[in-house]
């Protein structure tokens, strides 16, 4: 956590190397000054050039991917094809962030870096995300962090196999440690939540001349049972014409790239991120939104 105004916000140890050990094959994260799977890069340039900044969680980052094969590096490949201008991207995708941390990242990044668009990753472990830590009441005065405080005999149950299945035997409690009716309660309060902050990002990314994207990404639960919780949510957005929004399931269903039947080849089977040829599949979808949408080199037109 790195502090920032009168709050804090996520990434990684600046400067670290770190290895992600994925379903028997190895990757490595270089972190740059700031602390995000990026090199070091100057805030201007003097070329004519389009910066695409990528911001969202671990799929962002790259989880199970080289660095060279992330949706955001996939996306920009596939644009310069055909691109007019010379674009180029930053990714602050960072493991663990959910867009209450994002949002506080992008506004630091915007100040140093002036990107004509931003392209903000979304799945659905922001909702959990948000139950366990709170919406901006996590964030305290003078700099401090308060998650939602966990029941009282949680120290426990994070050390006891026996006492887990004690507690879920005999309570059902959901693993948030939630019952069931408040999970589905508080899941709902999420969505909402994730929705008033995405017009947020909308509100601070047009302050600074840029453009957003939204991209809603599901997992691979979701496209196997074809289930996803951010549908409704992908569909209001969408009816309104100031956001650009992506409902990654539904292009992944238009394009049949990536099905029940198939999932298992663009996703690891035990770590659940996508593996390269699934974080493909992302950023030419993408790309195409954007070369669709004229998102590219026009931003700040």
């Amino acid at each position: 956590l790195i502090g920032h105004k009168n709050y804090w916000y996520l990434t990684n140890q600046p400067g670290s190397v770190w290895i992600a050990s994925i379903d028997g094959h190895t990757f490595t994260h270089r972190q740059n000054a700031l602390g995000f799977r990026e090199e070091e890069k100057q805030p201007q340039s003097d070329d004519p050039q389009h910066l695409i900044v990528g911001i969202g969680d671990s799929f962002a980052e790259g989880i199970g991917a080289t660095g060279d094969s992330t949706w955001l590096q996939l996306m920009a490949d596939n644009l310069i094809t055909d691109s007019a201008c010379h674009i180029r991207t930053y990714n602050a995708g960072i493991s663990g962030s959910d867009v209450y941390f994002e949002y506080l990242v992008l506004d630091s990044l915007l100040q140093t870096y002036q990107p004509n668009t931003v392209v903000l990753g979304i799945n659905t472990s922001d909702i959990h995300d948000i139950v366990i830590k709170g919406g901006r009441n996590r964030f305290k005065p003078g700099g401090k962090l308060k998650y939602n405080s966990p029941p009282w005999w949680e120290p426990l149950y994070a050390v006891s196999f026996l006492f887990r299945a004690v507690v879920h035997g005999s309570t059902k409690l959901h693993w948030t440690l939630l019952t069931v009716e408040e999970e589905a309660v508080k899941s709902k309060q999420a969505i909402d939540s994730i929705e008033t902050t995405i017009y947020r990002f909308n509100s601070l990314v047009k302050q600074h001349r840029a453009k957003l994207l939204v991209v809603l990404h599901p997992r691979e639960h979701e496209v196997v049972s074809g289930n996803f919780p951010f549908d409704i949510l992908a569909g209001k957005l969408a009816a309104d014409t100031s956001l650009h929004i992506i409902n990654m399931q539904k292009e992944f269903a238009r394009t049949r790239l990536i099905t029940k039947q198939n999932s298992s080849d663009y996703f690891w089977k035990n770590d659940l991120h996508h593996n390269a040829d699934g974080y493909r599949v992302m950023g030419t979808i993408i790309a195409g939104y954007i070369r669709e949408k004229g998102l590219v080199c026009s931003a700040h037109k």
